[in-house]
C-alpha cells in the first residue's frame, strides 16, 4: 500500500524572514503513533500554498525537505511511485509594531517610542496517505526584526525544517 505524505510547512517567518534574534516557536506536532511508519520508503514533495511574501522560498524549502528526508534514509521518487507525499505550506508577513526603549539621563529616565518592522514566518508540514488521511503534521514559526541575507535565509529555513522533521522517524528508528 502506497502512502502519500503531505507535509504542511507553515513555519517560515523567521526562517523565511531570517529572524536571528528570536527563537523558533515550539513545534506543534500531531502524529498518529499507531501508523505503520516502517512501511514508508520513498517520498515526493509538493508545494501547496504560499501566503504573503513567502513565494520566493519554494525551492529553498523543497531542497531542505529533500535533504532532511534523505538523511533519514528515505528516497525521493515521483508522486505516482512514492510511498508518501510531502506537502508544505509557507507564510511570511511583514508588519509595523511599536517598540520602546528606556533612556537614562540626568533628569530621569525617558521612554523612546518608535515603529519597527517585524517579519513573521511559518512553515507547516502534513503527511497524508493514499486515502488522503493525515497521519503526521508539524508547524513552526519565527519572528524577526531584521531581514536576513539570502544565505542567512536559506540556513534559517533549513534549520526550521530540521527542527520540524526531528521527531519524524528515520528508516532505522521505531516510532
Amino acid at each position: 500500500m502506497k502512502i502519500k505524505t503531505a507535509m504542511s510547512l507553515a513555519l517560515l517567518c523567521g526562517a523565511l524572514s531570517g529572524c536571528a534574534n528570536q527563537p523558533y516557536s515550539h513545534p506543534n506536532l500531531e502524529a498518529d503513533s499507531n501508523y505503520p511508519y516502517q512501511q514508508l520508503n520513498t517520498f515526493c514533495i509538493t508545494p501547496k500554498q504560499f501566503v504573503g511574501s513567502a513565494t520566493d522560498v519554494e525551492q529553498i524549502i523543497t531542497d531542505g525537505l529533500n535533504n532532511a528526508l534523505t538523511a533519514k534514509g528515505y528516497q525521493q521518487a515521483s508522486c505516482e511511485k512514492s510511498d508518501f507525499e510531502v506537502e508544505f505550506y509557507a507564510r511570511r508577513t511583514e508588519e509595523k509594531q511599536m517598540a520602546t526603549r528606556q533612556i537614562p539621563s540626568a533628569a530621569g529616565t525617558f521612554t523612546e517610542y518608535r515603529m519597527e518592522d517585524v517579519l513573521t514566518g511559518a512553515l507547516a508540514i502534513h503527511l497524508k496517505d493514499q486515502k488522503d488521511t493525515t497521519f503526521w503534521k508539524n508547524l513552526i514559526s519565527k519572528e524577526s526584526r531584521t531581514a536576513p541575507s539570502e544565505e542567512g535565509q536559506t540556513k534559517r529555513i533549513h534549520k526550521a525544517i530540521d527542527i520540524l522533521l526531528e521527531p519524524f522517524p528515520g528508516k532505522t528508528a521505531a516510532y
